[in-house]
């Protein structure tokens, strides 16, 4: 018979030591079935370690893991470690040292204490390339340098650990880490070489430096850095995602090829989010020292900033849209250097003086927008070559006011703005002004009282 199958010996009549025949291609095999041999019924006396990542899991103690002369412990095997007690430190040691690739250390719910003059808490020592680390569940405090020193491992994983009054870092880690939730008060923050991910943590209070600094193609996601002494968060050619930074130096700094997306920052003594050659999308700025949004050839997208103390968005040769600026007491919107603001709002801003809703130079687009309540200007144009093109400006000090020439002023709606509407100085190109007729009562769609709007120039400006 071609092929494989069984015989048609039933396999329920079988006992142990039995043969057992196939039919293979035209001929049948005997085949020997292997009497299964057990294990003693009775488990060997005394306690039996539980099973970890490589295996059964080691205490770490000075039997299994003895340190050396700069290390209370020091684990030089790879295997899965824990601890069964807490660790204190002594004087110009690590805590825990680790030496091997492919260690887990589970702190198990326990604390590493430092003392005065001590090193790290946990330090990987370089030897080769550091691989497959885990540090996980537990808390690290009070150490004269890093809570973890890891810029030598590569990959490693921090997951589940919180920090006390490290006054070095309290993560220092090397490229490809991934740090999940980990929390540090009254400590320094956490920094990582390229590609790493972080999630889910916190820094607050930091005693000096960043609470989040990464490198190139990391990625930072629902963190919250506050009360940091310099920046909240600092990004390379990353993306930071769904993070809040409130009371920090800065908010949020990105450097170019960066993104950040749904992010908020909020009283930072100076900037909100600042960045350069990079992203900000659905991201709020508020009530922070100096502006909301710094932004350098940058592009924006349905971002919001509120009450700054000078000027919500500063754009140096940036594109903006959709984007609203509210109560910022300088500017709501202010471009230098050229750049676009596209179906933008401005409201009420510039309650430290006479501040316009959206202030441009030359080279500049300011396209469909509504600017309204601004204490300056709606628009205000203090350049050459520049588009102003279905905006829509109201009680404002002034509508739309033209400082310079060559400019094209079109299709622009204007109204009660302290009795000038537009204020335009000769030589640039302006499509005409008109004034629409009040109409009578308007019954149908066809009713003569319905006079139009005084012009059938589809370039023309209004007025009213």
């Amino acid at each position: 018979m071609p092929g494989f199958m069984r015989s048609t010996t039933a396999a329920a009549g079988r006992t142990p030591g039995h043969w057992g025949t196939r039919m293979i291609g035209s001929g049948v095999v005997a085949i020997a079935a292997i009497p299964a041999v057990a294990g003693p019924l009775d488990p060997p006396a005394g306690a039996i370690n539980p099973t970890g990542r490589f295996g059964p899991r080691i205490e770490v103690n000075p039997q299994n893991t003895p340190g050396d002369a700069d290390s209370v412990f020091r684990i030089d095997q790879p295997g899965s470690y824990y601890l069964a007690e807490g660790v204190t430190g002594e004087a110009l040691k690590h805590g825990i040292e680790v030496a091997s690739a492919d260690v887990t250390l589970d702190l198990n719910g326990f604390a590493i204490e430092g003392v005065i003059d001590a090193l790290d808490g946990v330090h990987i020592e370089l030897n080769g390339f550091m691989l497959n680390i885990v540090v996980r569940n537990g808390s690290i405090n009070q150490w004269p340098l890093d809570g973890v020193n890891a810029d030598d491992a590569v990959g490693i994983i921090l997951e589940d650990l919180s920090f006390f009054l490290c006054q070095g870092l309290s993560i220092r880690a090397g490229g490809a880490a991934r740090i999940a939730r980990c929390h540090t008060v009254g400590s320094n923050g956490f920094q990582g070489l390229e590609s790493c991910v972080v999630q889910q943590c916190r820094v607050i209070g930091t005693l000096s430096g960043n609470g989040f600094g990464f490198g190139a193609n990391s990625n930072m996601s629902h963190c919250v850095a506050a009360d940091c002494d310099q920046a909240g968060f600092t990004i390379e050619s990353g993306t930071i995602t769904g993070c809040v930074a409130n009371g920090n130096g800065n908010g949020i700094l990105a450097s170019s090829g960066s993104s950040v997306v749904a992010c908020a920052a909020f009283e930072n003594d100076f900037f909100g989010f600042s960045g350069i050659g990079c992203t900000f999308s659905q991201c709020h700025a508020e009530q922070n020292g100096a502006i909301g949004f710094n932004a350098n050839r940058c592009s924006l997208s349905a971002c919001s900033a509120v009450r700054n103390d000078t000027r919500g968005f500063f754009l140096q040769q940036s594109f903006a849209e959709a984007c609203l600026a509210i109560q910022n007491m300088n500017a709501g919107f202010d471009l230098s250097d050229g750049g676009s603001v596209l179906h933008c709002t401005a409201l009420d801003n510039g309650s430290a003086g006479v501040f316009p809703g959206i202030h441009a130079q030359s080279e500049s687009h300011i396209v469909g927008n509504f600017s309204a309540g601004n204490s300056g200007p709606g628009i205000e144009l203090e350049g050459r070559e520049s588009l102003i093109d279905s905006n829509n400006v109201a009680n404002n000090g002034i509508g739309i006011r033209i400082t310079m020439d060559r400019n094209l002023v079109i299709r622009n709606v204007a109204r009660d703005n302290g009795g000038v509407d537009y204020d335009i100085i000769a030589g640039n190109r302006v499509g005409i002004i008109s004034v629409p007729p009040l109409s009578g009562t308007i019954s149908t769609l066809a009713d003569p009282d319905a006079l139009g709007t005084g012009t059938t120039d589809p370039w023309a400006n209004f007025s009213y």
